[in-house]
């Protein structure tokens, strides 16, 4: 698992990508510090051949906070399927965390790119 940290506040539109693994626990999988970005799409791909993987995403207003908002409830993710997120609410950060969904010990593969851009 890779937690990918972006903030890019010079720029008017930034992307990257990172892939990981799930394990049974909940982990951040992209940290995504985002404040000034008016539009955030966030891409996840369970790139696994056979186990799906469950994630959710939650928005905070004060990145040191511990407050934060269900942008997206835990949602499965079965092998081969993707999910796209298109955020356009003010968030100072927002974290996408996955887990893996079968038994213990079933990881599961993911690929998540995401691209912020400034309003004009």
């Amino acid at each position: 698992m890779t937690s990918l940290k972006t903030n890019n506040n010079a720029t008017p539109g930034v992307s990257n990508s990172t892939t990981g693994t799930t394990t049974d626990a909940y982990v951040a999988a992209l940290t995504l510090v985002c404040l000034g970005y008016s539009q955030k799409t966030i891409i996840i791909a369970n790139t696994d051949t056979a186990n799906s993987l469950t994630f959710k995403a939650d928005g905070y207003a004060n990145r040191d906070s511990t407050i934060s908002y269900p942008i997206l409830a835990a949602t499965i993710l079965a092998h081969g399927d993707s999910y796209k997120l298109d955020i356009t609410n003010p968030y100072d950060q927002i974290i996408l965390s996955v887990v893996s969904t079968a038994a213990p010990g079933s990881p599961a593969t993911y690929q998540i790119d995401h691209v912020l851009q400034r309003s004009a």
